[in-house]
C-alpha cells in the first residue's frame, strides 16, 4: 500500500510515513512545515480525506490542526470578509 504526501498541491507517492520521514531528514532538516497525507490516489483526487502532519526539522508528528478545523477556519474567515 502506498500513501500520497505533499503540500501546496504538490504530492509524491511514498511507501510509508517512515520512508518519507527519512527522505525529509536528508533533504529538509532545517525547515518546518505542514504536510497533507492521503491514504490513496483516489482520496487525493477527492481532496478532503487526509491527515495533517507537522515536520519540525527532525520528525513527523500528527498535527493538532486537522481538515475539519481547517475548513472551519476558512469558512469563519470567509464569513468575516463578506
Amino acid at each position: 500500500m502506498s500513501i500520497w504526501v505533499g503540500k501546496n498541491q504538490m504530492y509524491a507517492k511514498a511507501k510509508s510515513l517512515k520512508d518519507y520521514e527519512a527522505k525529509l531528514q536528508r533533504t529538509s532538516a532545517d525547515k518546518s512545515f505542514r504536510l497533507q497525507v492521503f491514504k490513496s490516489a483516489k482520496k487525493l483526487t477527492e481532496g478532503l480525506d487526509y491527515r495533517n502532519y507537522d515536520w519540525d526539522g527532525e520528525s513527523l508528528r500528527k498535527s493538532s490542526v486537522q481538515p475539519a478545523v481547517e475548513l472551519n477556519q476558512i469558512f469563519s474567515d470567509w464569513g468575516r470578509k463578506a
